[in-house]
């Protein structure tokens, strides 16, 4: 039961004010030992080490003299939090009505796909590339996927939610469609948004393609003959927890900190149209995938 409306009200409407494609929202709770110890102050919040942090102490409000009940009260607060790309988990070193304290950590588990910051595809439909054609006969292109899933991943359920964050759009607003040209940097986000540990293969296994007349393309390729041979380990990922990309649309940058990149190169040169990132190391279902445009 609430026994104030305006509070009731005055919540919800700070709630409807939150944007969250660049804000998160924590909720801190302690104990004290009286009914005067109704009110949490909140300080020191920032973000250290991938965490959101602060300090939570519950405040004795009573005046002098004032009598207080003996009942055990639980003052709380919501925290919002605003800035770019702001991480899922949060700790709060959290004091008690009798000193003692305690870091208190979220695990990441509740994030709402809806609420993620980032795209996962733009409108419209822009022509198609005709066809990639490399000068060089020894170069041999990598083959991707041409059938993924766009956004979300279910493994009977919903597990990962994928995003696409550019330059560009990070510097007007998140609302804008995600468009990069030469030289900007692409990165994109893999979040468990599941209840469980995920798992997934090595981060590397990974495909850039663009639309073409003939499907989908892979940018890269090889002229050695030795193979790209990829590990078998199962990577852990507990929830909201995941992988992040980050390259620059470039023919070096694309390539760059793949494991395999002195063996990779992009031919022909990049050209503009529709893009695609697809991470293939799902464990149970289709790859996953984001698009963005690139105007070269």
């Amino acid at each position: 039961m609430v026994k104030n409306p305006d509070k009731r009200d005055g919540l919800r409407s700070w709630l409807e004010e939150t944007n969250f494609e660049n804000s998160t929202i924590v909720y801190v709770q302690s104990v004290g030992p009286n009914t005067c110890y109704n009110k949490l102050d909140i300080s020191d919040v920032t973000v250290e080490d991938g965490d959101i942090v602060g300090t939570a102490q519950p405040v004795d409000t009573s005046e002098e003299n004032e009598m207080c009940g003996s009942a055990i009260t639980y003052p709380s607060a919501f925290v919002r939090v605003t800035g770019e790309d702001l991480p899922s988990y949060a700790t709060f070193s959290v004091t008690d009505g009798w000193g003692k304290s305690d870091e208190v950590s979220t695990d990441g588990r509740y994030l709402d796909p809806s609420n993620l910051a980032g795209h996962v595809r733009p409108d419209g439909d822009p022509p198609k590339l005709e066809e990639l054609r490399c000068d060089s006969e020894e170069f041999q292109r990598l083959q991707g996927p041409q059938t993924v899933t766009l956004g979300e991943a279910y493994n009977d359920k919903l597990s990962f939610a994928m995003r696409v964050h550019t330059t560009q759009t990070l510097a007007s607003d998140e609302e804008s469609p995600p468009r990069v040209g030469r030289g900007d940097e692409v990165r994109v986000t893999m979040d468990n948004v599941s209840t469980d540990m995920q798992q997934t293969g090595n981060r590397h296994k990974w495909n850039l393609q663009v639309r073409t007349l003939d499907g989908w393309k892979e940018l890269r390729g090889t002229t050695s003959d030795t193979p790209l041979v990829y590990d078998d380990l199962a990577i852990e990922h507990p929830p909201g927890k995941g992988f992040e990309w980050t390259f620059e649309m470039t023919e070096e940058g694309i390539v760059a900190g793949h494991e395999h990149e002195k063996k990779l190169e992009v031919c022909p040169d990049l050209q503009s149209g529709r893009y695609r990132f697809v991470y293939r190391g799902i464990i149970r279902g289709d790859p996953l995938a984001v698009e963005f445009h690139y105007n070269g």
